[in-house]
């Protein structure tokens, strides 16, 4: 399979992933020809924005079939903190106990203050991106990542979490000055990824 995909990625004009430390992996451990053309993902800044709230609600919102989506800690999350909404698909088992709320538009993100992600612990996940982030930060909303994705330590409007210190973070930013303050971290990085900017490569 491997010799397959790097005879593809010698193949074409241009190779591009959707955020560049996805081809900062491939050149690392897969193929480094130079035809690599950096594209990130981007997004557009939404009207509707989070808006602080005294109790702060946190949501998930994204695929949740797959091992490196990390379900078990989201479970373990969600009974730290039992005020997290999940949406996506397909259906999460039930003995995970979140409080699962099916499919929505991403409009419904503006009303929570924070956005969750959970990932696995495996070097792809760790070096890599997920596209929610970005989704999340165009509401407003302060991305809550696990502190072994380093591949995103320069975002801003970012979170960095533990099971240990989960608690701790959500508490430091429900204050209104301290919230307010990441939320704007958040539509600031946000700007700097509209799509009219990050598609000027090509």
């Amino acid at each position: 399979f491997l010799e397959t995909e790097i005879k593809i990625y010698k193949s074409v004009t241009y190779l591009s992933f959707h955020w560049a430390v996805y081809s900062d992996y491939v050149k690392k451990y897969i193929y480094d020809g130079k035809n690599h053309l950096v594209i990130n993902s981007g997004c557009t800044i939404k009207k509707d924005q989070a808006q602080f709230r005294t109790y702060p609600k946190i949501v998930y919102m994204g695929f949740l079939g797959g091992d490196w989506i990390n379900l078990p800690l989201l479970s373990r999350l969600s009974k730290l903190y039992p005020h997290i909404d999940v949406y996506g698909a397909p259906e999460p088992p039930k003995e995970l106990q979140l409080n699962y709320k099916g499919y929505a538009s991403p409009a419904v993100l503006s009303q929570y203050q924070f956005g969750l992600i959970t990932l696995s612990k495996d070097r792809l996940r760790r070096e890599g991106f997920s596209a929610k982030h970005m989704e999340y930060l165009s509401f407003g909303l302060p991305a809550l990542v696990p502190e072994w994705r380093t591949s995103v330590k320069s975002l801003k409007g970012t979170l960095f979490y533990t099971e240990e210190n989960f608690l701790p973070v959500i508490k430091e930013f429900s204050h209104q000055k301290t919230w307010e303050k990441i939320h704007a971290d958040a539509v600031l990085e946000a700007k700097n990824y509209q799509w009219d900017i990050v598609l000027q490569p090509l």
